[in-house]
């Protein structure tokens, strides 16, 4: 039974290892990438359904039309840009977490 609870433990605590969150530069290697994958992210609640939008939809969403419209983001919104860099990863690279 000790066998079975500590391979149990061990699996606990790997999966809580792999959610994480990781800094945005063990994911994207310059802001440019991140940003490319930010204008590719599903922020727009009118487009897709909530389980596809990405976490932080509401920020990311108001970036991209901010982006789109000036050509670059303020050092404000790149930070706030930069703590949700794993979520935009994880969502614009669906494919590796199914």
């Amino acid at each position: 039974m000790t066998e079975l609870l500590e391979r149990v433990i061990l699996n606990i605590s790997n999966e809580r290892e792999e959610t994480k969150m990781k800094k945005w530069n063990e994911t994207y290697n310059n802001e440019e990438a991140l940003i490319k994958d930010m204008l590719k992210a599903k922020a727009d609640e009118r487009k897709y359904r909530y389980g596809l939008l990405v976490k932080g939809y509401t920020y990311i969403h108001s970036f991209q039309n901010y982006y789109k419209k000036n050509g670059k983001l303020t050092p404000k919104q790149m930070t706030q840009l930069k703590r949700l860099a794993y979520e935009i990863y994880k969502n614009t690279h669906w494919d590796m977490y199914r």
